[in-house]
C-alpha cells in the first residue's frame, strides 16, 4: 500500500494544515545541525541531551514561523474573498494553495506582502525575546532564540527577492499589472526580471567564492540563485517573448476558434472517490478544476490512479490536482500556433482557455487539435 505524498494533521481558520514527506528530511537534517554544529558552538559546556533537545524546540519554532509566513498570506487572501484550500510544509519551506489568482494588482499586493510582513514581526518578536533571555541570564535559551530572531528576518528578505512565483516576484507583478494595466504583460515582464537577477547573484556569487573576497555572501548568493532558477524553470518561458508584433505570411486560427467550449471539469471539494463515479465512462485523461468559472487546476488520471481506494475516500480533488501555472492556461486570443508550445511542453496536452477577465472559457488538447463545440 503507497502512502499519501502528505499528511494532513489539523486546521487554521478552516484551512487544512499538512506536512509533505520530504519535511521529515529537512526536519531531521535542520534538528541535527542545531544539536551537533550550531548549539555546542554557541553554547558551550551543556550536556549533550539538552542540545538535542534545544535543537527540535528550535526547529519546530522555525517550522512554526514558517507556518506563521504562509498564514499571513491566508489571512490576507480570505479578507479578500478568496478561499484557502491547504497549507503544505516541504522540504523546501511552505506554500499557501489559494483557490484562485487575486482579481486586481492591489490584492496581490495585499496578499504577496503579508507573508514577508509576519516573518519580519517575528524577528522583531524573537529579537525582544533574546533581550529578556540576557537579562533573565537564561544562557541556554540565548542562541535558539537569537537563531529564530535572525533567520525569520532572512526568510522574509529572501521571499522579497523579485523573481516570481516568490513573494516579491509577485508584488513587482502587481505593481506592473497596475501601471501597465495588462496581467500577461506584467507576468512575462516580471519572469525576465527574474531571470536577470538570478544571473546577477549567480555571477556574485562566484566572483565572492573565487576571489576569496567574502566566502559567506558568496555562498548565499549562489543558494539564493539556485532557488530562483529552479522556480523559474518550473514557468514556461514561452510567456517571456511576445510574438505579436511578428510579420504574419497567413491568417493563423486563434484559441478561441479551436477550442472546447463543453470541456471535462470537475469541482475542487469533491472526494476522489465521488469524481470516480461519475468518470468510470469517460476516456479524459485531464479534467479542468473549476468553480464559478475561476481555474483551479488540472487533475490528471494518472495522479488520481496512484491512490489507492482507501485514500480516494479520504482525499478530495484540490489535493491532488496540478495547482495553477501559467503553463496551463493560455488567452482566448492567443494563436493556436503559439498555444501549441504549451500543449507540448507542459507535461499534461492540455490547457485551459480564459478570457480577459481570466474566467475559463474553454480547453484545448492535443485530442481535440481542431474543434470548436
Amino acid at each position: 500500500m503507497s502512502l499519501p505524498k502528505k499528511l494532513t494533521f489539523f486546521q487554521i481558520w478552516g484551512i487544512p494544515i499538512s506536512i509533505d514527506h520530504s519535511w521529515f528530511v529537512i526536519f531531521f537534517i535542520y534538528v541535527w545541525t542545531m544539536a551537533i554544529i550550531y548549539l555546542p558552538q554557541t553554547t558551550p559546556h551543556l550536556p549533550k541531551l539538552s542540545y538535542w533537545i534545544l535543537g527540535i524546540i528550535t526547529s519546530l519554532l522555525f517550522f512554526t514561523s514558517i507556518l506563521i509566513h504562509e498564514l499571513g498570506h491566508s489571512l490576507v487572501a480570505l479578507k479578500e474573498k478568496i478561499k484557502i484550500q491547504g497549507i503544505t510544509l516541504h522540504i523546501w519551506g511552505g506554500l499557501a494553495y489559494l483557490e484562485h489568482e487575486p482579481k486586481t494588482a492591489i490584492s496581490e499586493l495585499k496578499i504577496a506582502l503579508a507573508g514577508p510582513v509576519a516573518s519580519f514581526l517575528l524577528a522583531v518578536f524573537f529579537y525582544f525575546l533574546e533581550i529578556i533571555t540576557i537579562k533573565l541570564h537564561y544562557v541556554s535559551l540565548y542562541s535558539s532564540i537569537r537563531h529564530l530572531a535572525t533567520v525569520n528576518f532572512f526568510l522574509g528578505c529572501l521571499n522579497l527577492l523579485p523573481a516570481f512565483p516568490m513573494d516579491g516576484g509577485r508584488v513587482l507583478r502587481a505593481i506592473l499589472w497596475d501601471f501597465d494595466k495588462n496581467y500577461q504583460r506584467a507576468t512575462r515582464l516580471t519572469i525576465v526580471f527574474g531571470m536577470i537577477f538570478a544571473a546577477i547573484l549567480l555571477a556574485f556569487g562566484i566572483i565572492n567564492l573565487l576571489s576569496n573576497y567574502n566566502s559567506m555572501i558568496g555562498f548565499w548568493s549562489l543558494l539564493a540563485s539556485f532557488l530562483l532558477l529552479r522556480m523559474l524553470t518550473n514557468i514556461n518561458f514561452e510567456l517571456v517573448f511576445d510574438r505579436a508584433n511578428k510579420p504574419k505570411r497567413k491568417k493563423v486560427p486563434t484559441v478561441a476558434e479551436v477550442m472546447v467550449k463543453n470541456f471535462p471539469n470537475v469541482l475542487p471539494n469533491i472526494s476522489i472517490e465521488e469524481f470516480t463515479k461519475t468518470v468510470q465512462t469517460t476516456s479524459e485523461k485531464n479534467f479542468l478544476v473549476v468553480q464559478a468559472r475561476q481555474l483551479h487546476g488540472i487533475l490528471s488520471m494518472a495522479d488520481v490512479e496512484k491512490l489507492t481506494d482507501s485514500q480516494k475516500s479520504n482525499t478530495f480533488v484540490y489535493q491532488v490536482m496540478k495547482p495553477v501555472s501559467p503553463q496551463y492556461f493560455v488567452p482566448a486570443d492567443l494563436s493556436i500556433k503559439d498555444a501549441t508550445s504549451y500543449l507540448t511542453s507542459n507535461g499534461l496536452g492540455c490547457v485551459a482557455v480564459i478570457d480577459k477577465d481570466s474566467l475559463v472559457v474553454g480547453f484545448l488538447s492535443l485530442k481535440y487539435p481542431s474543434s470548436n463545440q
